[in-house]
């Protein structure tokens, strides 16, 4: 607006009467980020980074930054700057080439669904790194990041049980093993192999305590009870993990909790469309969507009213994604959603979590789909489409004057 070119304006009048001023300068490179005049930022960091022999310091951050802003492109040159000044023995070398290889990963997985193609090109960099720079902690974490990618983009899970088995040693740090464990244990769990998934998870929860590695182990394993039916073990370690101080795994063990404990206590007392259910979400986990939505499918069909009946539309949905068929997708969503669009009012279930991202999710793809025309409802996209990537947790009131009813809303940077 006028007022950041006017302050614009005044920083870099001073800037010509002072040249050499570093202070000035070094405002002029923050009043662009904080802008977000990511171009102009990059111009002068480098510009600085030379200036005062900084070794890369401040472009990795910048770099760092414009990941999160989505701005991959210029993240990737902010990424080889460094390589390019300072070389890939330089002090933060080795950190700009793991950067830049996750750069391409996240613009891949920045597509609905993810450029597989991009992805095989981001795991050929963390192989390239992992190759020319063996045997330290950035080889390893490279390892990791390409071991995801095979196991869960590239349908090559024995490959990236392979690159796993690579991260260890002593002189490892004992979190990244243990990120390495818990990896091994989802691959292990993907190809349906649940008994050495859960040796995995075990080890980590006694090696790692109530370290977030730990707590992470407790989740999974709470997670595979769920899958094999075992809905009171899995929530009696869910129950540990509620207050968590990591949001995402507190935000996972809530969500699964409540999952098992509404469709438990409603009219399902025995389990088993729950049971079914959580055999559907274990066959999508192994990557078998046919088999999976014929389950889902009939559970539909055999019990239309059930509690878990939007849970079913919302898993369909995301099956729609994967196929690149948005619209079916969004019909599935508009289903779920009939009849009772304010997610901030009484919803069928009060606790259902899956409503409220099949709502987000719905106005991600469609924003002015299926939003009822009022006051809050034309508020509330306001929100939405400014801030969409949204986590649930209980007990958060960020936004009680639009949603008095949600309390699960919280934003996510």
């Amino acid at each position: 607006g006028a007022e950041a070119r006017a302050v614009e304006g005044l920083l870099l009048a001073e800037q010509d009467k002072a040249p050499d001023d570093i202070i000035l300068r070094d405002l002029l490179a923050d009043f662009y980020v904080h802008t977000g005049e990511w171009q102009e930022a990059l111009l002068q960091s480098r510009s600085l980074d030379r200036l005062l022999a900084e070794g890369g310091e401040r472009l990795l951050r910048l770099g760092q930054s414009l990941q999160a802003n989505g701005q991959f492109a210029l993240a990737e040159k902010a990424f080889s700057y460094v390589l390019t000044d300072h070389g890939a023995g330089g002090p933060q070398g080795l950190t700009a080439l793991l950067e830049r290889a996750r750069t391409l990963e996240l613009q891949a997985r920045a597509q609905q669904p993810p450029d597989s193609l991009a992805l095989r090109r981001a795991a050929e960099a963390y192989a390239a790194l992992a190759e020319e720079h063996p045997g330290g902690t950035h080889a390893a974490r490279a390892r990791l990041a390409r071991a995801q990618i095979l196991a869960f983009s590239l349908g090559a899970p024995e490959a990236a049980l392979a690159e796993l088995a690579a991260v260890d040693g002593p002189r490892l740090p004992a979190a990244l093993r243990a990120e390495a464990r818990l990896a091994t244990g989802d691959v292990q769990l993907a190809l349906g192999q649940p008994a050495r998934a859960r040796l995995a998870y075990s080890r980590v929860e006694a090696e790692m305590g109530d370290a977030q590695e730990g707590a992470a182990a407790k989740f999974r394993l709470a997670r595979l009870a769920y899958f094999l039916g075992d809905f009171e073990a899995a929530k009696a370690r869910l129950l540990t993990l509620k207050d968590n101080a990591q949001d995402d795994i507190a935000n996972d063990a809530i969500r699964l909790y409540l999952t098992i404990f509404d469709n438990l206590t409603i009219d399902d007392s025995t389990g088993a469309t729950l049971r079914a259910f959580a055999q559907a979400q274990r066959l999508l986990y192994e990557r078998q969507p046919g088999p999976a939505e014929r389950l889902l499918d009939s559970l539909l069909a055999a019990a239309p009213q059930h509690a878990l009946a939007d849970d079913i539309l919302y898993e369909k949905a995301q099956l729609a994604l994967a196929r690149r068929q948005p619209q079916q997708a969004l019909a599935l969503l508009a289903q779920l959603l009939a009849g009772n669009l304010w997610l901030w009012g009484m919803t069928r279930y009060k606790h259902n979590l899956g409503r409220a991202e099949a709502y987000f999710q719905a106005a991600a793809h469609h924003p002015y789909a299926m939003i009822e025309e009022t006051t809050r409802g034309k508020v509330g996209l306001h929100y939405v489409r400014q801030m969409p990537r949204i986590a649930f947790i209980l007990g958060n009131r960020l936004v009680p004057f639009l949603w008095p009813d949600a309390f699960y809303l919280r934003v996510v940077p």
